[in-house]
């Protein structure tokens, strides 16, 4: 069993502009919010700059409210640079694309709407 840990998170870019407001209706506050990023990763089985096996993006387009906290948003573009080699396949899937990584940029983008509703 490989070991590996995501060792940068190089930048993370908000899209397509992107907006938050609150509003009152009928006496009850709504939250509206709507963005996207794109995040740039690097993946290392040893855990060192050094060691960076593999590069890549991942974009989340369309977060909003209709995400419930806890679900998670939709995946539009998953690239890794140069391909993914299928030796490597269920790694990058299970620390990555579909957990890992992804597990925390979903838990931070629940804090985020925590914080809006808290801070509104």
């Amino acid at each position: 069993d490989q070991t590996v840990k995501v060792v940068k998170a190089n930048k993370m870019d908000v899209h397509d502009g992107g907006h938050a407001s609150v509003a009152a209706v009928r006496g009850k506050k709504r939250y509206i919010y709507e963005f996207g990023y794109e995040l740039v990763w690097e993946l290392s089985s040893a855990g060192g700059d050094a060691d960076v096996e593999m590069r890549g993006k991942l974009v989340l387009p369309d977060i909003d409210g209709t995400v419930a906290a806890g679900e998670w948003h939709d995946v539009s573009d998953f690239t890794v640079d140069g391909g993914i080699p299928n030796a490597k396949r269920a790694h990058l899937m299970k620390h990555v694309r579909d957990g890992g990584l992804r597990e925390v940029i979903e838990e931070k983008i629940d804090g985020w709407v925590t914080l809006l509703k808290a801070t509104y």
